[in-house]
Protein backbone atom coordinates (compact mmCIF):
# COMPACT_ATOMS: atom_id res chain seq x y z
CA UNK A 1 0.00 0.00 0.00
CA UNK A 2 0.97 3.62 -0.94
CA UNK A 3 1.75 6.27 1.89
CA UNK A 4 -0.27 9.72 1.57
CA UNK A 5 2.60 11.16 -0.24
CA UNK A 6 3.63 8.62 -2.23
CA UNK A 7 -0.43 7.85 -3.08
CA UNK A 8 -0.39 11.58 -4.31
CA UNK A 9 2.61 10.81 -7.13
CA UNK A 10 0.71 8.21 -8.48
CA UNK A 11 -1.28 8.62 -11.53
CA UNK A 12 -4.05 7.30 -9.96
CA UNK A 13 -3.50 9.96 -6.67
CA UNK A 14 -3.20 12.84 -9.23
CA UNK A 15 -6.52 11.69 -10.73
CA UNK A 16 -8.75 11.93 -7.27
CA UNK A 17 -6.22 15.12 -6.39
CA UNK A 18 -7.75 16.97 -9.88
CA UNK A 19 -11.16 17.29 -8.03
CA UNK A 20 -10.03 19.24 -5.24
CA UNK A 21 -7.75 21.48 -7.07
CA UNK A 22 -10.17 22.53 -9.18
CA UNK A 23 -12.97 22.85 -6.68
CA UNK A 24 -9.94 25.08 -4.63
CA UNK A 25 -9.69 27.28 -7.78
CA UNK A 26 -13.20 27.81 -8.55
CA UNK A 27 -14.29 28.53 -4.67
CA UNK A 28 -10.82 31.19 -4.89
CA UNK A 29 -12.33 32.83 -8.14
CA UNK A 30 -16.05 33.33 -6.90
CA UNK A 31 -15.04 34.49 -3.55
CA UNK A 32 -12.72 37.39 -5.53
CA UNK A 33 -15.15 38.04 -7.84
CA UNK A 34 -17.97 38.89 -4.87
CA UNK A 35 -15.70 40.54 -2.85
CA UNK A 36 -14.54 42.43 -5.50
CA UNK A 37 -17.98 43.04 -6.46
CA UNK A 38 -18.99 44.59 -3.30
CA UNK A 39 -16.15 46.77 -3.06
CA UNK A 40 -14.47 45.03 -0.51
CA UNK A 41 -10.97 45.81 -0.96
CA UNK A 42 -9.01 46.05 2.01
CA UNK A 43 -10.81 42.12 2.54
CA UNK A 44 -9.71 41.05 -1.09
CA UNK A 45 -5.89 42.53 -0.54
CA UNK A 46 -5.98 40.23 2.53
CA UNK A 47 -7.14 37.18 0.93
CA UNK A 48 -4.71 37.36 -1.99
CA UNK A 49 -2.24 38.02 0.25
CA UNK A 50 -2.73 34.62 2.46
CA UNK A 51 -3.04 32.64 -0.31
CA UNK A 52 -0.33 34.29 -1.65
CA UNK A 53 1.92 32.87 1.17
CA UNK A 54 1.16 29.35 0.26
CA UNK A 55 0.67 29.46 -4.00
CA UNK A 56 3.56 32.36 -4.55
CA UNK A 57 3.08 31.55 -8.41
CA UNK A 58 -0.92 31.38 -8.08
CA UNK A 59 -2.51 33.62 -11.09
CA UNK A 60 -5.55 34.27 -9.94
CA UNK A 61 -4.48 35.52 -6.68
CA UNK A 62 -1.73 37.25 -8.39
CA UNK A 63 -4.36 38.69 -10.68
CA UNK A 64 -6.79 39.67 -8.53
CA UNK A 65 -3.99 41.58 -5.93
CA UNK A 66 -2.91 43.91 -8.46
CA UNK A 67 -6.24 44.88 -9.45
CA UNK A 68 -7.33 45.31 -6.22
CA UNK A 69 -3.78 47.22 -5.09
CA UNK A 70 -4.63 49.72 -8.52
CA UNK A 71 -8.69 49.84 -7.07
CA UNK A 72 -7.14 51.38 -4.00
CA UNK A 73 -4.97 53.52 -6.30
CA UNK A 74 -1.94 51.82 -4.60
CA UNK A 75 -0.54 51.75 -8.03
CA UNK A 76 3.10 51.77 -7.65
CA UNK A 77 2.23 48.23 -5.61
CA UNK A 78 0.34 46.95 -8.23
CA UNK A 79 2.93 47.84 -10.88
CA UNK A 80 5.09 45.65 -8.82
CA UNK A 81 2.37 42.93 -8.99
CA UNK A 82 1.97 43.02 -12.56
CA UNK A 83 5.05 43.08 -13.86
CA UNK A 84 5.73 39.62 -12.58
CA UNK A 85 2.38 38.65 -13.91
CA UNK A 86 3.45 37.21 -17.06
CA UNK A 87 5.99 34.74 -16.29
CA UNK A 88 3.30 32.92 -14.32
CA UNK A 89 1.62 29.49 -15.51
CA UNK A 90 -1.64 30.45 -16.65
CA UNK A 91 -1.23 34.11 -17.32
CA UNK A 92 -3.01 35.72 -20.26
CA UNK A 93 -1.17 38.07 -22.43
CA UNK A 94 -4.17 40.51 -23.33
CA UNK A 95 -5.86 41.09 -20.11
CA UNK A 96 -2.69 41.13 -18.42
CA UNK A 97 -1.07 43.28 -20.39
CA UNK A 98 -4.33 46.07 -21.09
CA UNK A 99 -4.65 46.16 -17.37
CA UNK A 100 -0.76 46.69 -16.53
CA UNK A 101 -0.61 49.92 -18.71
CA UNK A 102 -3.09 51.31 -17.42
CA UNK A 103 -1.61 51.06 -13.92
CA UNK A 104 1.66 52.58 -15.67
CA UNK A 105 -0.63 55.47 -17.09
CA UNK A 106 -2.42 55.79 -13.69
CA UNK A 107 0.78 55.82 -11.30
CA UNK A 108 2.10 58.71 -14.14
CA UNK A 109 4.64 56.91 -15.06
CA UNK A 110 4.44 57.61 -19.09
CA UNK A 111 7.77 56.91 -19.95
CA UNK A 112 7.28 52.78 -18.31
CA UNK A 113 3.67 53.03 -20.31
CA UNK A 114 5.20 53.81 -23.67
CA UNK A 115 7.92 51.38 -23.96
CA UNK A 116 5.30 48.65 -22.49
CA UNK A 117 2.46 50.07 -24.68
CA UNK A 118 5.00 50.09 -27.87
CA UNK A 119 6.25 46.20 -26.83
CA UNK A 120 2.46 45.59 -26.70
CA UNK A 121 1.81 46.84 -30.38
CA UNK A 122 4.30 44.67 -31.63
CA UNK A 123 3.18 41.43 -30.26
CA UNK A 124 -0.46 42.65 -30.81
CA UNK A 125 0.76 42.83 -34.69
CA UNK A 126 2.00 39.75 -34.78
CA UNK A 127 -0.97 37.43 -33.68
CA UNK A 128 -2.81 36.01 -36.37
CA UNK A 129 -4.44 32.97 -35.12
CA UNK A 130 -7.72 31.64 -33.76
CA UNK A 131 -9.35 33.98 -30.45
CA UNK A 132 -6.62 35.76 -29.68
CA UNK A 133 -6.82 37.39 -33.47
CA UNK A 134 -10.18 38.40 -32.02
CA UNK A 135 -8.79 39.81 -28.61
CA UNK A 136 -6.40 41.92 -30.89
CA UNK A 137 -8.53 43.91 -32.32
CA UNK A 138 -11.01 44.31 -29.28
CA UNK A 139 -7.61 45.75 -27.64
CA UNK A 140 -5.80 47.66 -30.25
CA UNK A 141 -7.57 50.67 -29.26
CA UNK A 142 -7.05 50.85 -25.33
CA UNK A 143 -3.11 50.13 -26.33
CA UNK A 144 -2.84 53.01 -28.94
CA UNK A 145 -4.66 55.38 -26.52
CA UNK A 146 -2.32 54.35 -23.20
CA UNK A 147 0.35 55.30 -25.66
CA UNK A 148 -1.14 58.56 -27.50
CA UNK A 149 -2.04 59.52 -23.90
CA UNK A 150 1.32 58.94 -22.51
CA UNK A 151 3.42 60.57 -25.32
CA UNK A 152 0.88 63.55 -24.64
CA UNK A 153 1.37 63.83 -20.97
CA UNK A 154 5.02 64.06 -21.98
CA UNK A 155 4.53 66.61 -24.21
CA UNK A 156 5.61 64.51 -27.60
CA UNK A 157 1.92 65.79 -29.22
CA UNK A 158 4.16 64.59 -32.68
CA UNK A 159 4.09 61.19 -31.51
CA UNK A 160 0.93 61.20 -29.78
CA UNK A 161 -1.29 61.91 -32.42
CA UNK A 162 -0.52 58.75 -35.16
CA UNK A 163 -1.62 56.65 -31.91
CA UNK A 164 -4.73 58.61 -30.80
CA UNK A 165 -6.16 58.97 -34.68
CA UNK A 166 -5.88 55.19 -34.81
CA UNK A 167 -7.78 55.07 -31.78
CA UNK A 168 -10.97 57.63 -33.23
CA UNK A 169 -10.54 55.36 -36.29
CA UNK A 170 -11.36 51.99 -34.50
CA UNK A 171 -14.53 50.59 -35.14
CA UNK A 172 -14.21 48.88 -31.40
CA UNK A 173 -13.14 52.20 -29.98
CA UNK A 174 -14.11 52.84 -25.94
CA UNK A 175 -14.51 56.62 -25.19
CA UNK A 176 -14.23 58.35 -28.65
CA UNK A 177 -15.50 61.55 -27.24
CA UNK A 178 -12.73 61.75 -24.91
CA UNK A 179 -10.35 60.30 -27.37
CA UNK A 180 -10.71 63.12 -30.19
CA UNK A 181 -10.66 65.66 -27.50
CA UNK A 182 -7.23 65.23 -26.12
CA UNK A 183 -5.86 64.23 -30.28
CA UNK A 184 -7.54 68.13 -30.65
CA UNK A 185 -5.44 69.29 -27.62
CA UNK A 186 -2.15 67.79 -29.25
CA UNK A 187 -2.85 68.90 -32.26
CA UNK A 188 -2.96 72.69 -30.63
CA UNK A 189 -0.18 71.53 -28.95
CA UNK A 190 2.04 70.70 -31.95
CA UNK A 191 0.98 73.79 -33.41
CA UNK A 192 2.06 75.79 -30.42
CA UNK A 193 5.36 74.04 -30.11
CA UNK A 194 5.86 74.80 -33.69
CA UNK A 195 4.95 78.43 -33.38
CA UNK A 196 7.63 79.20 -30.05
CA UNK A 197 9.98 76.87 -32.46
CA UNK A 198 9.96 79.32 -35.21
CA UNK A 199 9.71 82.67 -32.95
CA UNK A 200 12.53 81.00 -31.28
CA UNK A 201 14.64 80.74 -34.34
CA UNK A 202 13.34 84.85 -35.75
CA UNK A 203 15.12 86.16 -32.22
CA UNK A 204 18.35 84.05 -32.37
CA UNK A 205 18.42 85.81 -36.34
CA UNK A 206 17.89 89.03 -34.84
CA UNK A 207 20.28 88.77 -31.96
CA UNK A 208 23.39 87.36 -34.61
Amino acid sequence: MFSGDKFKKTIVGKFFELPRRLFDLAFFHVTAKMLEARSRFTQLEHFCKRRLQQRPQDYLANYYLARVLRKQDKLDEAVKVYRKIPQLPGSKFFLDTFDFLWALFEAGRYDEAVVAGEDALNKLNSVSLGLESALRDLYLDTVHRVVGGSYAKLEEYKKAIPHLEIACKLDKATHPEKVRQLLQQCREGLERQRFEGTSEESHEQEDL
